[in-house]
């Protein structure tokens, strides 16, 4: 029940947006990775899911990338926003590599893993 529903992606996005630019990270691209399966195909999974596949069908994952430039301390301020956030999300992956032009800044890609309720979920 705490989890909202996927329709507040966008918000999710501008949130993250918000956090980077007051932690004085500078996004160059934020987005969602979704597989593109259309209903019915969604439908015949959850129909042929299993016990163990049934807590999937209470909440959704949707993996979010973001691209951006940033130096330590400005990306552990960040990720502390995201930590602290009332939105259910995790760090799945993150990398970061040098900049060429900015030796105090470096080049760091992120993908957060975003939970929101699914699609057998009471509310």
């Amino acid at each position: 029940r705490s989890l909202p529903s996927e329709e507040t992606l966008p918000k999710v996005i501008e949130l993250l947006s918000k956090g980077a630019t007051e932690a004085g990270v500078r996004i160059q691209t934020i987005f969602p990775q979704r597989s593109f399966e259309s209903a019915a195909d969604t439908a015949k999974k959850e129909g042929a899911t299993g016990a163990a596949d049934s807590l999937k069908a209470l909440y959704k994952e949707i993996p979010i990338q973001i691209d951006a430039i940033a130096g330590f301390h400005q990306l552990g301020t960040f990720l502390s926003h995201v930590e602290s956030n009332a939105q259910a999300m995790e760090l799945k992956s993150v990398r970061i590599s040098g900049n060429p032009k900015d030796p105090q800044l470096h080049d760091v890609k992120l993908v957060l893993r975003v939970y929101f309720s699914g699609s057998k979920a009471k509310r």
